[in-house]
């Protein structure tokens, strides 16, 4: 930058207090005082990402705190015994998808803090691939339900699951970074068998449904919550994987209900013996 640059830029300036001692400054030393305010620019440039990113860290913890794992039925067949789940109450009730890991009587559920309960299923909802587990807890860190985000296509994303057992104590859950490509209706099927869950989802760019991961959470950047993770599935007509969310918003009143022990199941979930 020229010399003429820099004291047009000084000039700009010159209704502020200082602009009067800057520009007395003489020309040998502008181009020291330039080096001064680009050292002044990267350092209030580096503080700023410090900053988001202790945010960011923040959001990250605030999240890992209200999300467990779960260890149940399965080992046989490619079927997986392990998952995710979420606190919805401080009294210890946890959402996750209704799936195979459910079919003992018991599920073993693990804290973020690595302590280890016995979950009991208390109510189920097929069509939703929903269950809600009841440990007994009190004073846990949860997700409000009634302060839950929406999302559209270009949202910055962050997806919390126990993909691949990575976790089997108080170990962190896998956190994947992402963007909702679509909001959609859902279309896909699980092997030969349609999908149970048949409305509207967030479709993401990162590869989120993996082993273990149904009943993880997809939150924003700041931690809050979007959506349940669901299954591994196939598009019904490309048989393309579909990494795909269910909206809290479609699940938080039947949540509600079930927490509060209100849940009826509908009759096609009443009439359906099968988990998946």
């Amino acid at each position: 930058m020229s010399q003429e640059a820099i004291s047009c830029q000084l000039s700009a300036v010159s209704s502020h207090p200082l602009s009067a001692g800057v520009a007395a400054c003489p020309p040998r030393l502008l181009p020291t005082l330039q080096r001064a305010f680009c050292c002044v620019a990267f350092l209030l440039g580096a503080s700023q990402l410090q900053l988001k990113a202790a945010e960011r860290v923040r959001a990250e913890d605030g999240v890992q705190s209200k999300v467990v794992k779960l260890f149940g039925a399965g080992g046989l067949a490619g079927l997986q015994g392990y998952g995710t789940g979420f606190v919805i109450s401080p009294q210890g009730h946890i959402a996750t998808v209704w799936s195979h890991l459910l079919d003992g009587d018991t599920v073993s559920v693990v804290l973020s803090n690595g302590k280890r309960a016995i979950g009991r299923v208390v109510a189920t909802e097929a069509k939703l691939d929903l269950a809600v587990l009841k440990i007994d807890a009190e004073d846990l860190d949860c997700f409000d339900l009634s302060k839950t985000a929406t999302a559209g296509p270009g949202t910055r994303i962050l997806a919390f699951s126990n993909m691949f057992k990575v976790a089997a104590g108080d170990e962190p859950l896998s956190v994947q970074h992402g963007i909702i490509s679509a909001r959609t209706q859902l279309s896909a099927r699980r092997g030969r068998f349609a999908s149970n869950y048949n409305g509207p989802v967030y479709v993401v760019d990162a590869i989120t449904n993996n082993p273990g991961a149904a009943g993880g959470v997809l939150t924003t950047r700041d931690g809050q919550l979007l959506g349940m993770l669901g299954r591994e599935l196939r598009d019904a007509n490309s048989q393309v994987w579909v990494n795909y969310v269910i909206p809290i918003g479609e699940l938080a009143p039947t949540l509600l209900a079930m927490v509060q022990g209100e849940y009826v199941r509908s009759p096609e979930s009443a009439d359906s013996s099968s988990t998946g």
